[in-house]
């Protein structure tokens, strides 16, 4: 607060890498989500994720289900094959329609379809 009052620094987005998310942690889920909407920043979250944890029929994990409502868009990054795919698990309708989207795991660029 000190630095945006200041002018100095008013952030646009804040990424929060490696979160545990489940429904432990919606009271602070919560708390963000409001700090957000006063700052008018966006919030990105990263979260690890058990491969023995399976998902539910909508792809997402059930340890999320607690917290699920408090995300705009949700999405999962999973290796296939040399390539990571991008999974539109909650979200727009418009941006399920734009197809399955891949990333190149050395530059992390967007590739056409392997």
């Amino acid at each position: 607060n000190d630095l945006s009052e200041q002018g100095i620094f008013t952030p646009a987005m804040m990424i929060i890498d490696g979160f545990h998310c489940d429904g432990t942690m919606r009271p602070a889920l919560m708390d963000l989500k409001k700090l957000a909407v006063a700052k008018g920043m966006h919030l990105w979250f990263t979260v690890h994720t058990h491969r023995q944890e399976k998902p539910g029929a909508d792809g997402l994990r059930l340890s999320f289900l607690p917290v699920v409502d408090l995300f705009d868009v949700i999405v999962e990054l999973q290796p296939v094959h040399a390539d990571i795919h991008i999974k539109l698990l909650k979200g727009t309708a418009a941006s399920a329609s734009s197809g399955d989207i891949f990333l190149d795991p050395s530059t992390m660029l967007i590739k056409d379809r392997p």
